[in-house]
């Protein structure tokens, strides 16, 4: 599939819109993780064990399982269960990938697979950190095919339109990328603080 004429690749603009709104989806269950937090101390459910005590005290108080569990925390809350989950299903995309009109396909139009679908995710948040993403910026915007770092690095395009034959997005990808997050970050604020 790549290369050929008749295939349009997402544009930047369209890639970073998408990025948005599956930010969103993401900060939502940050949200709704601490309203929940709320509701159970308002309710006497749960009363934190700090009180007057700032993070960085909170930090150096937790002991090393607790502060592991604090990092995974953070890596889950960005969403590698949701991206690769929705990436390797049916629908080839994620909820803003879908709603603008694109999806993920191997370099040769297939569906990508769970260990694909990983290493993109994986290469594209260690890309964050590091900022790569200002050359994925340059290569989506210059670059015949569109890709990003991450796509170049695991052999994936992102297509405009719907893959065929497509599908549903399966009911048990919505609820372990969008309901593990939630639990695991749900669970360890209950643990640690």
């Amino acid at each position: 599939m790549t290369g050929h004429d008749d295939v349009v690749y997402a544009s930047l603009g369209r890639r970073l819109a998408a990025f948005l709104l599956d930010l969103a989806v993401m900060t939502s269950m940050i949200l709704l993780v601490a309203v929940c937090l709320r509701v159970l101390r308002a309710v006497g459910l749960w009363v934190p064990h700090v009180a007057d005590v700032t993070p960085q005290e909170v930090w150096f108080a937790l002991g090393p399982i607790a502060k592991m569990l604090v990092v995974i925390t953070f890596v889950v809350s960005t969403g590698p269960f949701y991206f690769v989950l929705c990436e390797a299903s049916a629908w080839q995309a994620t909820f803003g990938k879908r709603l603008l009109n694109f999806y993920i396909a191997d370099d040769g139009g297939r569906r990508i697979s769970l260990a694909r679908a990983s290493g993109r995710w994986i290469i594209k948040w260690i890309s964050n950190w590091f900022w790569v993403s200002l050359i994925s910026i340059l290569t989506i915007a210059l670059t015949r095919e569109r890709k990003a770092v991450h796509d170049y690095a695991v052999g994936t395009i992102a297509v405009r339109g719907r893959p065929v034959p497509g599908g549903a997005l399966d009911p048990w990808r919505i609820i372990v990328g969008l309901g593990l997050p939630f639990v695991w970050m749900l669970g360890t604020f209950l643990a640690t603080l």
